[in-house]
């Protein structure tokens, strides 16, 4: 194959998307659910048109990429699993766990609709999700051609905008909810990480890239303009977020890139040689590291599985709470990087601007956040 050979992207088949858009456009409660989608730009233009032409709200299930703005009045964010539950139309696209069945399941009679260049997912093992339909081909290529079709549509505008106007209160209760756990957070001490994600939005420009391996809440992150998102995958397994902050800057260098990881995601990450790394190839980043003393995931994990457990009735799980941590900041330090220990709030936001600096200056940094454990 000749290295600057182009890939054709296979478009879906036009009666598939025929279908699929009379029955957005006549669902009472149609919802989008996407995971992956935002890796692509393009497709996420297409997703926001279609999504602002018929009132369609997007829940983003393992946010993996910017998916859809997040001042896009029809993003629910993380908020939306109770408008999930009345859908009729569900069409989840590029999303290979759209929902968790123990957490949700859709009504009987919806109609879901499954959209990827594999929508059955055939390489993994064993998967389960229900689906009456299932559309393959390039998203891209099939959201712009469903875009395209939908604006032929004799559409009932009434209802739509009734929908719409039903989104917009839901958002505008979801924007209150959030203000006021920042405004609790704003003193919080441990820090809370929906703090530490909002003092990230406030440094961060329109280029940046933010990793986040359970570091801060997804939902607190903002996204307006052209930053990117690179979050955890459903694949599990801990210690890939400081390899994809360096893969991210080391792909654009003009990128200021923040990597927002948990104490054990950055123990499981091999932090030595990540920051070895960062200072040889010249990959200043910022790293910032939720210590709540814990292993938070593990605990939580085996909760969710096993919630009458024995290890859920223990005061103290076993292998989960350390009451001792290192000294990151003094690991960074000694790797050639920037690093400073934060413990008031107050704080964190000047931390994350010396951060700045030294990155700008060619220096990667390590900015410790004592959080609380679970408030990421």
């Amino acid at each position: 194959v000749a290295a600057d050979a182009a890939v054709t992207p296979a478009e879906p088949a036009e009666n598939a998307i025929a279908e699929l858009a009379e029955l957005l456009a006549g669902a009472a409660a149609p919802t989008i659910v996407t995971s992956t989608l935002g890796a692509d730009p393009a497709a996420r233009a297409e997703l926001e048109t279609i999504a602002e032409r018929l009132a369609i709200p997007v829940l983003q299930s393992w946010p993996f990429a910017v998916n859809i703005r997040s001042d896009h009045p029809m993003n629910l964010r993380l908020s939306g699993s109770d408008w999930l539950g009345r859908a009729d139309v569900i069409l989840v696209v590029d999303a290979a766990v759209p929902w968790v069945p123990r957490r949700f399941t859709p009504r009987p009679e919806a109609l879901v609709i499954q959209m990827a260049a594999d929508p059955s997912y055939a390489m993994y093992p064993y998967r389960d999700f229900p689906a009456q339909r299932l559309i393959s081909g390039s998203t891209r290529a099939g959201l712009a051609m469903l875009a395209r079709r939908i604006g032929e549509l004799d559409v009932d505008a009434e209802r739509i905008e009734a929908r719409r106007a039903e989104i917009a209160r839901r958002q505008a209760d979801a924007d209150a909810a959030r203000r006021a756990r920042l405004d609790e957070a704003r003193a919080s001490v441990p820090i809370d990480a929906a703090w530490t994600a909002q003092c990230v939005n406030a440094i961060k420009s329109d280029r940046a890239v933010v990793v986040n391996e359970l570091g801060v809440p997804f939902e607190f992150l903002d996204f307006p303009g052209g930053s990117g998102y690179i979050g955890e995958t459903t694949a599990g397994g801990l210690g890939t977020g400081l390899g994809q902050a360096l893969g991210a800057k080391l792909a654009d260098r003009n990128r200021d890139v923040y990597c927002c990881v948990g104490d054990g995601s950055f123990m499981f990450g091999n932090p030595t040689p990540a920051l070895l790394v960062a200072r040889t190839l010249k990959l200043p980043i910022t790293i910032i590291v939720a210590n709540n003393g814990m292993w938070y995931a593990v605990e939580q994990s085996t909760v969710d599985i096993f919630p009458d457990g024995a290890a859920a009735a223990a005061g103290d799980m076993p292998l989960t709470r350390f009451g001792e941590s290192p000294d990151y900041a003094a690991i960074a330090r000694a790797c050639g990087a920037h690093g400073e220990r934060v413990e008031e709030p107050g704080e964190l936001e000047g931390a994350l601007r010396r951060a700045q600096e030294r990155n700008a200056a060619g220096q990667a940094a390590l900015i410790e956040v004592r959080t609380a454990p679970g408030t990421r």
